[in-house]
This record gives C-alpha cells, structure tokens and sequence, in this order.
C-alpha cells in the first residue's frame, strides 16, 4: 500500500513515498525526499561527493559518465586547447584518447562498458508524473576504438567479444576499418581476400595475408 505524503527536506509539501520526483529521491529512514547531486534529474541516493553523485538519470545539460559511473558532467562551457577539450577540470571529453572513446559522448574509457548504472525516464502526462523505463543500452560494442550503443552502418554486433564486425567488404586504413555496403572492394583497394572479405591496394599485401 503507498502511505501518502511525506515532507520534501524541509519545504512544506507533501507527496506519495512511491512518486518519482525530478531532482530527489525518498528516504524511509527519515521518511522524507531528499535532494539528488545537482548533476541528476534522478538519483540511486542522496549526495553531497563531487566524486559520487549517484544518478541514474543526469540533469539537462550533462552528459553521464561510464570511466565514472553514476556521476554526471557539464556539457557545456566547455575549454579548448590544441590537444583536448577539458570539461569542468575533469577531462571528460577529449579530441583523442590513448584508451577508447564514448562514441555517444566523447569519454575516454579504457574498456567498453558492458553494464549500466543509468536508467531512462518519461513523463506521462496522462498520470501526471515521471515513470521509469528501461536500463539505458550501455555502449559495449567496440569498433574503431569507439564504443556503441549499437554497431554503425554497414557493420553488425558480435555479442560474443562486444564489438562490431563489417557485413560485406571492407579495408583498413590508418588503423581504421571501413565497412562497404556490399561484397565488392572499391578502386583504391582491389585486391580481396575471399575468407575475410578485406580488400586491399595491391595484391603483394594480400598474398601475404595468406602466407
């Protein structure tokens, strides 16, 4: 059974203990909602640590983080210099990464996440209230040094290693692949190997793909 109304901090308000709140979270020990970090429009748990904020929802404005996970940064106001962006002194966003990169959102990561502490949330005007969807898809498929919520054109997902994988032709070039949207190898590449489908710039580099 929801017990209805509970004080919000100290304001005189009054709410079901079950209602999801933009900017708080419910507390049963005190029986009141408390107020999230001010990076979350949801949160797991009240927060006063810059380097814990507990969201599972960011505030408009902030991008969430994976190398940080449940903590939200600035988007905006942001410094450039010759080598990287810097977002509130945390070096979110970055123009490379020696690790890989939050195609979504610019992060640098070590790893593709594979798990998510962020949720989505919508308002539902007919109840008049936010509601709580899904788990966000968490950005694990590695290509390119990048990490994707799903695999881009052309390519699809290899659920076994989390990475995608090109659909027809492809070559690399400068460390990166680039898939074709079909099976035949272009101009500068003419060359294919028929077991992987890589196309190549000369056939000396692809006979010793097969030595």
């Amino acid at each position: 059974m929801v017990i209805m109304h509970y004080l919000i901090d100290n304001e005189n308000k009054c709410y079901p203990n079950d209602k999801l709140l933009k900017g708080y979270i419910y507390n049963e020990g005190t029986h009141k909602f408390n107020k999230c970090y001010h990076s979350c429009d949801f949160c797991s748990d009240s927060s006063e640590d810059i380097t814990n904020h507990k969201c599972i929802y960011c505030a408009d404005g902030y991008l969430l983080s994976y190398a940080h996970p449940g903590n939200c940064y600035k988007l905006n106001d942001l410094q450039i210099d010759e080598e990287k962006i810097v977002n509130d002194n945390e070096n979110f966003i970055s123009s490379s990464c020696s690790g890989n990169k939050i195609m979504s959102t610019g992060e640098c990561i070590e790893e593709c996440p594979i798990s998510t502490p962020f949720k989505s949330f919508e308002y539902d005007s007919n109840l008049k209230q936010y509601i709580q969807k899904d788990d966000l898809i968490p950005p694990k498929y590695l290509f390119n040094k990048k990490c994707y919520e799903s695999c881009p054109s052309n390519s699809i997902e290899n659920d076994e290693y989390n990475k995608c994988e090109c659909n027809f032709a492809f070559h690399i070039e400068n460390e990166e692949t680039v898939c074709y949207s079909d099976s035949n190898c272009i101009s500068d590449y003419p060359y294919k190997n028929i077991d992987t489908n890589q196309c190549f710039s000369s056939l000396e580099k692809c006979d010793f793909f097969f030595q």
